[in-house]
């Protein structure tokens, strides 16, 4: 765990290592990050574990169940649609790998 931010400044949270983020071997492998965009405010949260193939279903099964148990709520399971995974990937195009999107506040 780190002490206090790095000099390591990034526009991207993930490769930027602060406070309470869990770093192994140079590496993000838990972290969050508070983004302020025009009046609102983004809350993202990233893990960063890589897995055997086999156990990748498990653990975020696992991951997914003890999430919704903390937090008291209903774990439901809704597959998605081509539509919904077409219209994700128009967004990851148009946003988030845009850096005028990355850069804009």
């Amino acid at each position: 765990m780190l002490k206090e931010k790095t000099d390591h400044v990034d526009n991207i949270c993930v490769n930027t290592f602060y406070t309470n983020d869990l770093v192994f071997q140079g590496k993000k492998i838990v972290g969050s990050c508070l983004r302020r965009r025009g009046g609102k405010l983004i809350v993202q949260g990233s893990i960063h574990v890589h897995l055997e193939t086999h156990i990748t279903d498990l653990f975020s099964e696992m991951f997914a169940k003890s999430l919704a148990s903390v937090m008291n709520k209903d774990l439901t399971e809704t597959p998605l649609d081509k539509s919904d995974i077409e219209k994700a990937l128009i967004v990851a195009e148009e946003r988030y790998s845009n850096a005028s999107w990355n850069n804009k506040y």
